[in-house]
């Protein structure tokens, strides 16, 4: 069952940008905000300025460790997040029909993101504090979703930012998603459809074991990092070459990662033609979702089937944020 959008919401038929929404194409990995994402004042719930926040983030990765007070200083900035975030949450949950769940980034997490992205990404962040809205509509319930979370923030002293990554997909990955600014602070809010969903969850599976940089267009992490790995991972045995028989393996393994990185694309650009399609013509679409259902559970099969491979040649997950 799709989703209706409350009566002071009007939804037109055509692309988001009918709406005069600020609709953007991503050009940056998933949670990467721009050079000028907030602007603090005096108002702001948030215990550090916009400055300061930009030189939090450069201490916070200028040594091999982070200093503990600057460690308090960004629990202090996630708790400011956190508080905000409830109240987002109450206010979007009012206009539809779906539970949000939310979350603030882990200091893990942001740590990690910190060192990938630069220290100074921390003042630019957008989705420190974030929410998530999955549900059984189809590609105009979405938009009808996003329009109405827009809707409930066109009052805020800067206008909700919609990112649609149906558009331009990153690494896969489609959603939609509301940047909104309640008391200046932003706030990514995720809407997807119940398969962009699946595969996404699918595809953060797969990088725990082949390497977190897949979300970002980087391929499989080698499990082994050099030859002498490769070697010093088995023993010698008399009148065998340890080395070749190793590489063999490493190229076997290898290749089964990168296919199935190209498999999972394969499938979401799968179910992004049948959201397309499903949205103009659903009885036609519907014909076709029993194939995109075989898809989609053969992708969670073969990740799985990887995961069994790799734990039984004893290769860890990825250790990457």
């Amino acid at each position: 069952m799709g989703f209706i959008a409350p009566s002071r919401v009007r939804i037109p038929s055509s692309p988001l940008r009918s709406r005069g929404v600020s609709v953007h194409s991503p050009i940056r990995p998933a949670g990467c905000g721009g050079p000028d994402v907030y602007n603090l004042g005096v108002s702001s719930p948030l215990p550090l300025s916009r400055t300061q926040i930009e030189k939090l983030g450069k201490r916070l990765v200028a040594g091999d460790r982070p200093d503990p007070d600057d460690l308090l200083l960004l629990n202090e900035l996630q708790l400011a997040y956190r508080e905000v975030l409830a109240t987002t949450v109450e206010r979007v949950a009012a206009v539809v029909p779906y539970k949000p769940t939310s979350r603030v980034k882990t200091q893990s997490t942001t740590l990690d993101k910190l060192r990938l992205n630069g220290g100074s990404w921390l003042s630019s962040i957008q989705d420190l504090g974030g929410m998530r809205l999955v549900g059984s509509f189809d590609r105009n319930g979405q938009d009808a979703v996003v329009g109405a979370i827009v809707d409930v923030f066109a009052d805020a002293d800067r206008a909700p930012k919609v990112v649609d990554r149906r558009e331009r997909p990153s690494s896969g990955y489609r959603a939609v998603h509301v940047v909104v600014f309640p008391e200046r602070v932003p706030i990514e809010v995720q809407v997807r459809t119940a398969l962009q969903h699946e595969w996404a969850d699918l595809f953060e599976k797969l990088a725990d074991f082949v390497g977190r940089g897949i979300r970002y267009g980087e391929p499989p992490e080698p499990f082994w990092r050099s030859i002498d790995d490769v070697v010093a991972a088995y023993p010698s045995v008399s009148g065998v070459d340890v080395q070749a028989e190793a590489r063999r393996l490493w190229d076997v393994v290898e290749a089964s990662r990168r296919t199935l990185v190209g498999f999972a694309d394969t499938a979401a650009t799968l179910i992004d033609r049948y959201e397309l399609l499903h949205a103009k013509a659903p009885l036609v679409a519907q014909e076709h979702r029993k194939g995109v259902n075989e898809s989609v559970a053969a992708l969670r099969d073969a990740i799985n089937r990887q995961v069994d491979l790799q734990s039984t040649i004893g290769i860890r997950p990825s250790s990457d944020g």
